[in-house]
């Protein structure tokens, strides 16, 4: 559990756009962990990203100052320095626990609850599984913490109400569409969790959609599920479909559509803009520029912060139950570290003793025969592990009452690898 940390820049510490300098598109992820991981000499490393946060959980065998492995950590994620090494926050072994449980629960979010940080933990957990850098303790904390997200929403209600920033965005968009003519064109740009919020939200309504993506292909048969027309980026930017809004969740590191293609838009009737991406796929004073409102994730997540008093007591449920699956897990951490401790301690006796055997062997004991050779090093061997047995227990029963620091301290050996 000790050797187990997570560094945290959350939108409070400098907004999305900060976010977006340290947020790695997905076909990039796989390098980027294999570097995080030489940097931070991590066996197990996670990245996890969100509209309101980046984490990167790792477990390392080298106990490396706090301050240093935020250097690393920039070093990789953040070359050009856009964020301060304050701005990521950090926590370390059971710290580092609990601010995980606390991260899938949705207690640190913007908008407290929200239920999709669950698949974003697991698939970001996927990720590094695929690449080795998963199975071990990290793996087995983050699957707690996923069951005990799971309890919170089951068992609180904390999962009441508006749970996803996609809401916020729906929200606004049945605003706009009040004012608006019929029939309501809506244009979806990237696919994403948000796009097919938004889409699925709007099922049953006089709304046309008209779906946008680098690679149309890869969206006709979702597309033909919710009665929307494909088209191409590209095609799109070129001649935009008459729209009354446009919604935009992707991935892109950079903006997409540019002053020319913004003023098209506004020519076919596109008022408003609800960008959700992290780095913005529209420029908001492009947007306005352009005569367009653009409802970007800055907004989103200012109204989502707001909503928290709203679930204070729901909060509180949750955090009973965050403070009983901590407690589980730090007793059976430190059951493992009380185990391995007795284990350690009774190969130092042994080792000692099988020592001392051949010394004397060696010496006092160079008469002796094969046989009786044999009996000294048995009967050496007998007395270190009853020698060691009262010892052990109390090792034991000091690694479940400190954890694993203390018997390492008394054993002068350094961190070890939890199993």
């Amino acid at each position: 559990m000790e050797s187990t940390t997570v560094l945290s820049l959350s939108w409070r510490e400098g907004g999305p756009e900060l976010l977006g300098s340290c947020t790695v598109p997905q076909e990039q992820r796989p390098e980027l962990l294999r570097s995080l991981a030489e940097a931070l000499k991590a066996q197990e490393l996670v990245y996890i990203v969100t509209c309101n946060r980046v984490e990167v959980a790792y477990r390392s065998t080298e106990s490396t100052p706090i301050e240093s492995a935020r250097g690393a950590l920039r070093a990789v994620i953040d070359p050009s320095h856009k964020t301060s090494l304050k701005a990521w926050r950090a926590w370390r072994g059971e710290g580092a626990i609990e601010h995980l449980l606390l991260v899938a629960c949705g207690l640190t979010s913007a908008n407290i609850g929200e239920t999709e940080i669950s698949g974003q933990l697991r698939e970001s957990l996927r990720l590094s599984r695929d690449l080795n850098l998963g199975g071990g303790a990290l793996d087995l904390f983050i699957e707690e913490a996923l069951r005990c997200a799971k309890r919170v929403r089951r068992d609180t209600a904390l999962a009441e109400g508006r749970t996803s920033l996609a809401e916020i965005a729906i929200e606004k968009l049945k605003a706009h569409r009040a004012q608006q003519s019929t029939p309501y064109k809506v244009g979806l740009l990237g696919r994403s969790a948000m796009t097919e919020r938004v889409a699925t939200s709007l099922q049953g309504s006089d709304a046309q959609i008209a779906w946008i993506n680098r690679s149309p292909n890869k969206i006709a048969e979702l597309a033909k599920l919710h009665g929307a027309t494909v088209h191409s980026l590209e095609e799109f930017c070129e001649n935009p479909a008459e729209l009354d809004v446009l919604v935009c969740a992707t991935g892109a590191t950079s903006p997409l559509l540019s002053d020319a293609s913004l003023g098209r838009l506004r020519e076919g009737g596109a008022s408003l803009i609800i960008d959700l991406s992290v780095l913005p796929d529209v420029k908001k004073d492009d947007a306005l520029q352009a005569g367009i409102e653009h409802f970007g994730l800055d907004e989103i997540l200012t109204l989502a912060d707001k909503t928290r008093s709203g679930k204070a007591l729901a909060a509180a449920d949750a955090r009973v139950l965050v403070d009983e699956a901590l407690d589980q897990i730090t007793a059976r951490s430190r059951a493992r570290a009380a185990d391995q401790a007795a284990s350690l301690l009774h190969e130092k006796f042994r080792a000692e003793a099988a020592v001392t055997a051949d010394e004397s062997l060696a010496k006092e004991f160079k008469h002796l025969g094969p046989l009786d050779t044999e009996r000294l090093r048995r009967f050496a061997d007998l007395l270190a592990r009853k020698l060691a047995h009262d010892p052990a227990k109390g090792l034991k029963r000091l690694a479940a009452t400190h954890g694993r620091a203390a018997t390492e301290h008394f054993l002068d050996e350094g961190p070890r690898r939890e199993q």
